[in-house]
């Protein structure tokens, strides 16, 4: 009982954060583009790319999220930033990649064009068995509204 009373006075953020993301950079300006990105927080969905995207000033893609929230990496998912209500912190991903030919002569000796696509998927500050409270669900390459 006292276990459970000491993780409810856990602030959100601390409690269970899990955030992924997919980025495409493509080798044409203007296709860059998100998969499936999001956060969930304490088991709260609280930003999502299903409820849409946009790019900043910096080039960064901002998810949208509920009042109070934001989730934004930068175009190769290395660097994140997130905020709820009472934090706001940045992290390092680590996303795994992979580059491939993707305009051109691709099977060819002619000239081509490299994209990458990155992805990752970062749990933190969660308990054993929490983890089961954010689900990843893929959908379509989206280009993110440029601001």
């Amino acid at each position: 009982m006292k276990l459970l009373l000491a993780l409810s006075a856990i602030p959100a953020a601390l409690a269970c954060l899990h955030t992924w993301g997919d980025a495409h950079d493509d080798a044409l300006p203007g296709l860059d583009g998100i998969g499936s990105c999001g956060a969930v927080d304490n088991g709260l969905t609280v930003c999502s790319s299903d409820w849409g995207s946009r790019i900043d000033q910096d080039g960064h893609y901002i998810i949208s999220c509920l009042p109070g929230y934001v989730y934004a990496f930068t175009k190769n998912g290395a660097t994140t930033w997130y905020a709820n209500p009472s934090n706001a912190f940045s992290w390092t991903n680590g996303p795994r990649s992979s580059s491939y030919c993707c305009y051109g002569a691709c099977d060819d000796k002619g000239p081509t064009l490299s994209c990458t696509d990155y992805d990752w998927d970062k749990w933190m500050y969660c308990q054993v068995g929490l983890r089961v409270a954010g689900r990843r669900e893929k959908c379509q390459w989206q280009v993110a509204a440029s601001m």
